[in-house]
């Protein structure tokens, strides 16, 4: 038997790629505004506090990203994990969140979704209740889709703008898959 991070060497690359082309692109953006203040006069060492910002948002992202997805497939039996693995290598369902926020990724008895920063991996059985949340941001709806599992851990996808549509979509997918969850009413926060 082979080491789990092996197997999971092809999703956890497509994570770090995904989640770098982000984070530079916001440190990229960041840069020229830095520049821009350089230009007019504030100190070099502002420079130097980026490149050391920039180094641990990465070096979290590398430490902590993967570790919940990590230990919840080390905890599947091999086979299962030889499944995900297979089936993330071949052409499958893949919903995007939002801009830059992520993506869900449907698998016949998974849900691996990358949030935050994050990526993590939901087996369907676990799923015990989904709960909807309607909210506001400064000049955005959004809503938020809550899964709690079985060992009382809640996990949020948020979904903003056109990706709002795929909501329902997801939700009648998991109750297809797992006839036991329970579905709750959408709460409204403004």
């Amino acid at each position: 038997m082979y080491d789990a991070k092996v197997k999971t060497k092809q999703i956890r690359q497509q994570f770090y790629q995904k989640e770098c082309k982000k984070i530079l692109l916001s440190y990229f953006i960041i840069f020229w505004l830095m520049f821009y203040l350089f230009w007019c006069g504030i100190s070099a060492q502002i420079f130097l506090l980026w490149l050391i910002l920039l180094c641990l948002v990465i070096l979290r992202m590398i430490l902590i990203g993967t570790k919940d997805f990590q230990w919840i497939f080390d905890s599947l039996e091999p086979q299962r994990q030889d499944n995900i693995q297979a089936e993330f290598a071949k052409p499958h369902t893949i919903l995007p969140l939002g801009i830059r926020s992520g993506e869900i990724h449907l698998l016949s008895d998974s849900l691996i979704f990358r949030c935050r920063g994050k990526l993590y991996l939901i087996p369907l059985e676990e799923i015990e209740c989904i709960r909807m949340i309607k909210y506001r941001k400064v000049f955005v709806y959004g809503r938020c889709m809550v899964l709690i599992l079985q060992n009382m851990k809640k996990y949020k996808i948020e979904f903003l703008g056109k990706q709002q549509k795929q909501v329902s979509h997801i939700e009648q997918w998991i109750k297809q898959k797992n006839p036991n969850v329970t579905l709750e009413s959408e709460i409204e926060y403004f």
